[in-house]
């Protein structure tokens, strides 16, 4: 267990760093100005699809329903691997109509229709309302595990979930809603974005390299739901594969980052390869996570979309930094909703 002074130090130091990141992207502009580094930190930016489902419901879906966690990674790597050159329209389409969100690209192709761009923000935000809170809920529940706090009713003043949504609203005024102008690209959110997405996967990975150490000596033995194929080979998932590979374009946080903010239709190249790898290491570091909690009964102490976390603190080695790492995964995805 981490105290809980140590946990806030260190969030509000990667909060510290995620702000001076994305100060110094604004002021170097190294997106979209660098043409060597810039199509890596869009593909890395795309990462922002990743948020606490990849953390928590992709283990927590494995142990219960095998296979079915992975068409969430799935439907977006097809879209990269087999259907770029819509991706490529839709970005060039963006560019010539100067769209600055997925309502106003929506309208644009319906004569600039303004009614049209109310309903459809109306429904993103109603939408996004659920959305966020349960974000902001996995990072209170995160905290809370790590710390070994109750998860009983806390005085609003204390409330770890509105602090961090005050934090991350503060971030999108400052990096993302005060820009109006499409034109004019979010070079410091984009470098922000891209290095949160690094982050997430590198703690990612070391969890599952923990995990695997503690595995040595010991027979995998994975849930019987993944030992079968069926639970990938039906309507269910391919229905989710589906909504996610819509999702990778249709979210606003991903329309954002995927058709606004791209500087170069080129990058989408470099992407093509970049974003299905990346999908590709969670989806094959959630097994050894899932097989150390079947071995030594994790399961049976702890809720299974939780397992990550217990995993990592039964592990011994994960550092105060790595588990900030974890938290900080799990909302990942608040900031660029807000945008």
């Amino acid at each position: 267990m981490f105290s809980g002074w140590l946990l806030s130090l260190l969030a509000v130091g990667y909060l510290g760093c995620l702000f001076g990141i994305a100060f110094y992207g604004d002021r170097r502009r190294i997106y979209p100005t660098n043409r060597r580094l810039r199509p890596y930190i869009y593909g890395l930016a795309l990462g922002v699809y990743c948020t606490s489902w990849t953390f928590f419901g992709a283990v927590g879906t494995a142990l219960r329903d095998g296979w079915a966690y992975l068409p969430i990674y799935l439907g977006p790597a097809l879209v990269f691997l087999f259907a770029l050159p819509f991706m490529e329209r839709l970005v060039e389409i963006g560019r010539a109509h100067n769209v600055s969100s997925i309502a106003d690209f929506i309208a644009s192709r319906f004569g600039k229709s303004r009614a049209l761009a109310v309903l459809v923000t109306v429904i993103a935000f109603a939408g996004a309302i659920p959305y966020i809170a349960l974000q902001y809920k996995a990072v209170a529940a995160s905290i809370d595990a790590l710390t070994g706090a109750s998860a009983g009713r806390a005085p609003w003043y204390r409330d770890t979930a509105l602090a961090v949504a005050l934090l991350m609203a503060l971030f999108a005024v400052l990096f993302g809603a005060g820009r109006a102008d499409a034109a004019r690209h979010r070079e410091g959110l984009m470098l922000a974005i891209a290095f949160e997405s690094l982050l997430k996967v590198l703690a990612f990975i070391a969890v599952g390299v923990f995990a695997c150490i503690e595995l040595r000596g010991h027979a995998w033995e994975l849930p019987v739901q993944l030992s079968t194929a069926s639970t990938l080979l039906n309507g269910d998932a391919l229905t989710s594969t589906l909504l996610a590979a819509a999702a990778i374009f249709c979210l606003p946080r991903q329309f954002l980052v995927g058709v606004v903010e791209c500087a170069n239709a080129q990058d989408l190249k470099a992407a093509r390869w970049l974003l299905p790898a990346y999908l590709g290491m969670f989806s094959v570091v959630v097994l050894p996570v899932v097989a150390l909690g079947t071995i030594d009964g994790l399961t049976l102490h702890t809720a299974s979309d939780s397992l990550i976390l217990t995993a990592a603190q039964r592990s011994a080695v994960l550092s105060p930094s790595a588990a900030l790492c974890i938290v900080a995964g799990a909302g990942s995805g608040e900031t660029r909703v807000l945008t």
